[in-house]
């Protein structure tokens, strides 16, 4: 052991932390809006519907991971906390090896197999040697995101998320302006392909240089890697891989079965609406994110009353986040998919309404699903991962087939509903805290807060539709501000108060004094 045992997490902590995965987030949302937009304009609706098949083909081939960083960052964050240098040395070198070798195998046969991929599922209007060089630079770019995950996950480890955060805007907006850039210029789904691989090589060696600058007590050499260490992280990672792979079929699979009984059409219609409804979840997600490390830390020290406590602030903050999300998601769907790609795409505007209420509870279970990981006990979110993975095949499938493009979003929302509300359960259970009084103390009172001021956003967009954009801004405005005036008025605590006077930059301090 090379250091002294100190937890490193405050409350002021995960709420800086919560503010810079927060803030990249939401800035990200208008980015990435605009370009599905230009995208879906540029290259058509079924060339963007292939365009989304190819990411679920590649997302699917991640789940070779299996899960590694998940306990990556547990470990890195664990023996942080114990001062144990040599051991964060040791997960990262073991994990970087395993990431390089799996990863580079996994490549070579996702390109081997390009042309019967490229004519068995991206049947699109385009060059077939064009889009198996798309195809090639997608998957080179899948294999360098794994890489640079083994530095972002030490970076996170230790409580950086600033510089996380940081790094992810600066890769997403240099994707954003080259594929603009390259759409503009009639590239196409190639031109799109091309900038992504080099926005990866980019952010990979800036991922290596910062966790090596920032983290210098962790070290990566050959001679480091651990097959005991491999051991163990695998044995933690495939209890949290098959939570993973259920959220991949709950995401991806109803893609697949829209592209096989309904056509590549509905492939669209679906991505457009969980283009939304997943951004959505986006910064609560990246809240909730911060609690792993967190969690990891106060569980090696036996800190067992602020973990429950971790668990309490970080759903109250995740609520306060998502509450308005959901009811914006539901109030302005079809003003805003009428605004954004223009008439005739009201299907994709009733399914951001349903899978809203899916997204919503999923959310919420996001604070369980981190505590637990945190704490080593990825085992219960296996359980509601079953849960999620049966429901989905069964719903998903039958409901398409019985009902069509509506029936398959429903079950697609049913199955994240119901494995996210099982998962909350089991959580409360194992850390002995009652459900009842989270959701009384967190829930509750931003979800009325959050229906008022849909209410009231919804009356808005009616009275204000034939102003378009102006008139959509401005009823997302009176929509937030009533939100915001609510929990000012109504939630907001003492604790709240007075971690936003030790955020709040020196400059605005008289106005930090005189919230109450």
């Amino acid at each position: 052991m090379s250091g002294k045992a100190a937890s490193i997490t405050s409350a002021r902590g995960i709420a800086r932390n919560g503010v810079y995965v927060a803030v990249s987030q939401l800035l990200l949302v208008p980015i990435t809006l605009a370009v599905t937009a230009l995208m879906l304009r540029r290259l058509g609706l079924r060339t963007f519907g292939g365009w989304a098949l190819m990411d679920v083909l590649l997302g699917y081939a991640g789940l070779v991971e299996f899960g590694i960083r998940v306990p990556l960052v547990k470990y890195v964050s664990q023996f942080n906390a114990l001062g144990d240098h040599a051991m964060m040395s040791r997960c990262a070198s073991t994990a970087l090896a395993y990431y390089t070798a799996f990863g580079a195998l996994v490549t070579l046969g996702l390109i081997a197999a390009s042309p019967w991929v490229t004519s068995r599922f991206l049947r699109i209007s385009m060059s077939h040697n064009a889009l198996i060089a798309a195809y090639t630079l997608a998957v080179l770019t899948f294999f360098l995101n794994l890489v640079a995950g083994v530095f972002s996950g030490v970076l996170v480890g230790v409580q950086r998320f600033d510089v996380d955060s940081e790094l992810l805007m600066l890769r997403r907006a240099m994707d954003a302006v080259g594929t603009i850039a390259v759409l503009l210029l009639g590239a196409g789904l190639l031109g799109i392909a091309t900038v992504e691989l080099i926005d990866m090589v980019i952010a990979l060696a800036l991922n290596a240089a910062l966790a090596r600058r920032l983290v210098p007590v962790v070290v990566y050499r050959r001679s480091l890697v651990s097959p005991a260490m491999f051991k163990q992280m695998f044995s933690f990672s495939a209890r949290v891989q098959l939570a993973r792979v259920s959220l991949q079929l709950n995401e991806q699979y109803a893609k697949l079965a829209f592209g096989w009984l309904l056509g590549i059409g509905s492939v669209g219609l679906l991505q457009l609406a969980e283009g939304v409804c997943s951004r959505a979840p986006l910064i609560p997600q990246a809240l909730a994110s911060t609690v792993t490390p967190a969690a990891s830390d106060l569980g090696a020290l036996d800190l067992h009353l602020r973990t429950r406590k971790l668990l309490l602030r970080s759903l109250r903050y995740t609520t306060l986040f998502s509450m308005p999300l959901i009811a914006g998601s539901i109030c302005f769907a079809h003003p805003f998919v009428r605004l954004w790609v223009g008439a005739g795409y009201g299907p994709a505007a009733n399914a951001i309404m349903a899978l809203s209420l899916g997204y919503g509870l999923w959310i919420l279970s996001m604070p369980a699903a981190n505590v637990l990981a945190g704490l080593g006990r990825p085992g219960y979110e296996m359980y509601a991962a079953i849960v999620r993975l049966v429901l989905n095949l069964v719903l998903t499938t039958l409901l398409t087939v019985r009902f069509g493009f509506y029936g398959g979003v429903a079950g697609l929302a049913l199955a994240l509903a119901g494995s996210s509300a099982l998962l909350i359960g089991i959580c409360h259970r194992a850390l002995a805290l009652p459900l009842r009084r989270s959701l009384g103390e967190c829930v509750l009172s931003p979800g009325i807060g959050a229906a008022l001021a849909g209410t009231l956003g919804w009356m808005g967009a009616a009275l204000l539709d034939p102003y378009g954009w102006a008139g959509l801004l401005a009823a997302s405005a009176l929509f937030g501000f009533a939100y915001l005036g609510y929990v000012v008025l109504f939630v907001a605590e003492d604790d709240d108060v007075a971690i936003v006077r030790q955020l709040m930059p020196a400059r605005l301090a008289p106005v930090g004094r005189r919230l109450r």
